[in-house]
């Protein structure tokens, strides 16, 4: 599976695509932009983010250790086809992916999706 398509000026992506190949997450642009997608509805745009919730929603991504991460982490599941996470951040050399198939437990990228979502939260 490949992961999925973000638009260019993409800070943070996390989608979760279920077995069935349906989406759900949120996207987070550098110009502070919030957009959520549900099963149901698509895309949809939020409010957007200020300069400084940006600004710390990338001091979280550096202090996390999201480089050190590997690629991909996968649970063995008794699944057919097990869910799959695609948590995707800007980096320098371009939008880096983390590939969590059936439910593996990440600890960083768990920690960084609470701050994110603490920050984002916090206007």
């Amino acid at each position: 599976m490949r992961p999925p398509a973000a638009p260019p000026d993409t800070l943070v992506q996390s989608l979760l695509v279920d077995p069935e190949g349906t989406t759900a997450g949120y996207r987070i642009s550098s110009g502070g932009g919030y957009h959520s997608r549900t099963r149901e509805r698509g895309w949809s745009e939020g409010r957007r983010l200020t300069p400084e919730q940006v600004a710390a929603i990338e001091r979280a991504i550096g202090d996390s250790g999201f480089d050190a991460l590997e690629d991909r982490y996968e649970r063995r599941s008794h699944e057919h086809e097990p869910s799959t996470l695609w948590f995707q951040v800007a980096r320098p050399e371009g939008l880096r992916t983390v590939e969590v198939v059936g439910g593996a437990r990440v600890p960083a990228l768990e920690r960084l999706t609470a701050r994110l979502t603490e920050i984002v939260g916090s206007a």
